[in-house]
């Protein structure tokens, strides 16, 4: 055998065992990450300095090595849990990417913006955070709308906010507060038993009037900040028509994403699937995970 024959056997033998050690590293880091991917999140309650706040309101930090902040509200007629106790749920999703997230509970629905205000910023104090997002999961994004008013001048506002399934103005025929009021007989005979966590909620639906949730149809928002609303074609609590009266009139940066099949995910998102259907982390958390990070 010559020695250009010895050298292309050589080189060969060379590639082949480059390649197998290419691939070996390859496995080695899709192991170690799928594994850090798998690891339950870290929960923690916070406390505060504050006792007056710990009626108000309840803050987890889930995640708390996440290099990335997004400060979650939890929706009042959801237990929270619905946010974090699976591997598919929102929460694990965003750790998933980094994402070190703040889930706070409005424990009664009266006074609920200034709650809001100030559970944002006992997070922001204590964990002094400059950097973050805001996101409102069905009724949590009502937490949102003015959450901003009278806001300190020396406090950070948020890079970003989307609003998951959150109708903002009920005043239509046959929305969901109207239906609710009609099938309502008394307090002994209610269409929706224990339908809401937050007791409080029933005085909204029930009300002479169904006020929108923002008050004038407008967000008060400071306008630089990009806002994102993500609602299900057959949502019949929260649709399209609950949202489009507030979101035609921002001047804010805005999308506007309909969930369905028509828009490319796997089915026609109602208010329920969009928070416990396995394929929602796939079809569209990693939308508003885009989104945030565009």
């Amino acid at each position: 055998m010559n020695f250009k024959n010895q050298k292309r056997i050589f080189t060969r033998q060379n590639f082949l065992y480059n390649t197998r050690f290419i691939r070996m590293i390859f496995i080695m880091i899709f192991f170690i990450f799928n594994c850090r991917l798998s690891q339950e999140i870290t929960k923690n309650n916070l406390q505060f300095d504050s006792e007056r706040n710990k009626d108000s309101f309840t803050i987890t930090e889930f995640n708390a090595s996440g290099h990335k902040v997004i400060i979650l509200f939890a929706p009042s007629i959801w237990k929270a849990e619905i946010l974090f106790e699976k591997n598919h749920s929102l929460i694990p999703y965003l750790a998933k990417f980094g994402y070190r997230v703040y889930l706070v509970q409005i424990i009664s629905h009266d006074k609920h913006h200034e709650k809001s205000s100030t559970a944002l910023q006992e997070i922001l104090k204590t964990k002094s955070i400059i950097e973050y997002d805001l996101g409102g999961v069905s009724t949590g994004g009502w937490y949102l709308t003015q959450i901003y008013k009278d806001w300190p001048r020396d406090r950070p506002q948020a890079k970003k906010i989307f609003f998951l399934a959150s109708g903002l103005d009920y005043n239509y025929e046959k929305s969901f507060p109207s239906v609710y009021k009609a099938f309502q007989v008394n307090e002994n005979n209610k269409p929706y038993p224990q339908y809401f966590i937050d007791p409080s909620l029933d005085s909204y639906w029930l009300g002479a009037k169904i006020e929108p949730i923002v008050p004038r149809g407008d967000l008060d928002l400071p306008q630089e900040i990009p806002l994102a609303f993500f609602w299900g074609k057959i949502d019949s609590i929260s649709p399209g028509e609950s949202i489009y009266p507030v979101y035609e009139k921002i001047k804010n940066p805005k999308l506007w994403k309909e969930l369905s099949i028509a828009n490319g995910h796997s089915k026609d998102y109602d208010h329920g699937n969009l928070l416990l259907d396995q394929e929602t982390k796939d079809d569209v958390y990693s939308e508003i995970v885009s989104w945030l990070n565009d």
